[in-house]
């Protein structure tokens, strides 16, 4: 092979080459992120948003809140996508801990949910949005029960750039067939719902067409939309993290995680994390 192929060679494998260690080494920040829960000085210094596995209306609490939540927790990646100029990537983990402690009260053996939005900046990957979650069974509640638990207060509103895009998309979760139709079809979108044994992949995500959810966050007014939502430096991928209201039925108010990423007929969601707190 002459040197001009070998160097075209090594030019058209030098974007999947980069684009593995963007995934590895994101991965490894996201780890370390989880990991350094369990400690006394969790790294939250990077932080846009974290919803922690208690209900928190503040966009990061402050570490004292989470200092060693969690006990020797292990990872085991179910997604870790890569944009395609390989300076952000969304990760999605189970995380199996020998305890979570949420204030005075610990419970053993757990599996908790976690998706991360991450960052390359700086030639260092950083989280700037994460959720942790454990699965909990839906409970119908009193047909006299009120307000809905779990409300989510959000008082910050998205940055002005991001504000129609968080609108399109929580008015599509409102309509089941808009909500569907908002999903890329990408055979890497995941789908977790608040509840065990929702996980749904690929094609199987757009069920959610059924689901009666509404965004309890969405407004006509950029300033009164209730959520939080951030960009990559590349402008490929988004979060976005609002209250969503569940079920009549059930009388609760979700926590709503969204990863968006930009195709050819515009932004599509590619992962959602519903979470109800401890």
């Amino acid at each position: 092979m002459t040197l001009r192929a070998l160097v075209a060679v090594a030019l058209a494998l030098a974007p999947s080459i980069a684009r593995a260690d963007a995934k590895a080494d994101a991965t490894k920040a996201f780890t370390d992120f989880i990991t350094s829960l369990a400690t006394e000085k969790p790294a939250l210094s990077d932080l846009e948003a974290f919803l922690p596995l208690y209900l928190d209306r503040a966009p990061v609490p402050v570490a004292t809140d989470v200092k060693s939540t969690l006990e020797a927790p292990k990872l085991k990646v179910l997604r870790a996508d890569v944009s395609k100029s390989g300076t952000s990537v969304w990760i999605v983990a189970e995380v199996k801990t020998k305890s979570v402690k949420v204030f005075d009260d610990a419970t053993k053996n757990v599996t908790l949910r976690a998706s991360g939005f991450l960052v390359l900046d700086k030639g260092a990957w950083h989280v700037r949005a994460a959720d942790l979650s454990r699965a909990v069974e839906d409970k119908p509640a009193d047909p006299n029960c009120g307000n809905a638990s779990h409300q989510w207060g959000l008082e910050k509103a998205p940055p002005k750039a991001l504000a129609a895009t968080v609108r399109m998309t929580l008015t599509a979760v409102d309509q089941g067939k808009s909500h569907a139709a908002l999903l890329s079809d990408s055979k890497n979108t995941l789908v977790l719902g608040s509840a065990p044994g929702e996980q749904f992949a690929g094609a199987a995500a757009k069920g959610v067409k059924k689901w009666q959810i509404r965004s309890s966050g969405n407004s006509d007014d950029d300033a009164n939309i209730r959520a939080l939502a951030g960009i990559g430096p590349d402008a490929d991928l988004m979060w976005i993290a609002a209250p969503i209201s569940g079920p009549a039925k059930l009388c609760t108010e979700y926590r709503g995680f969204f990863v968006l990423a930009k195709e050819a007929s515009g932004w599509k969601i590619v992962h959602e994390h519903y979470s109800s707190p401890l």
